[in-house]
């Protein structure tokens, strides 16, 4: 897989759409949280489509499955879990959704930091020796 479809590197799309999701949605319009929610969820597609070969490729094959299951549980876990907790305090806390934003594009900044400093595997062997002897 080449550094370019990486799932990390398509992050850039989500932290360039934290201000303009939430500026949509405060206008409280339907139109415009429909879009709002509608190009989030592309660029949430857009990371997690390539996510399930990028994980393969990080293990041998006798790992492979239970890494990249591991890796997705713990990913889901303390990202999914914590943001929902993390924004609403951040509501509370400035009483508006700028900083909500700004958490977007810190998360989506360390996603991308995430994924290149993994090795590139695209031009490796998928499967082991030993698994063919």
């Amino acid at each position: 897989m080449s550094s370019v479809m990486r799932p990390g590197s398509r992050s850039i799309a989500t932290a360039l759409w934290a201000f303009p999701l939430f500026w949509l949605v405060d206008m409280g319009q339907t139109w415009s949280i429909t879009l709002a929610l509608t190009v989030a969820q592309l660029a949430l597609s857009m990371m997690y489509g390539p996510l399930a070969a990028f994980f393969s490729e990080m293990f041998s094959a006798e790992l492979r499955y239970s890494g990249a299951s591991l890796g997705y549980q713990l990913g889901a876990l303390l990202g999914g879990a914590i943001a929902p907790l993390v924004s609403v305090a951040l509501l509370e806390t400035t009483g508006g959704t700028a900083a909500i934003s700004i958490y977007i594009i810190v998360v989506s900044l360390i996603a991308i930091g995430c994924t290149l400093a993994l090795t590139e595997t695209y031009r490796n062997e998928m499967e082991d020796a030993r698994t063919h002897a």
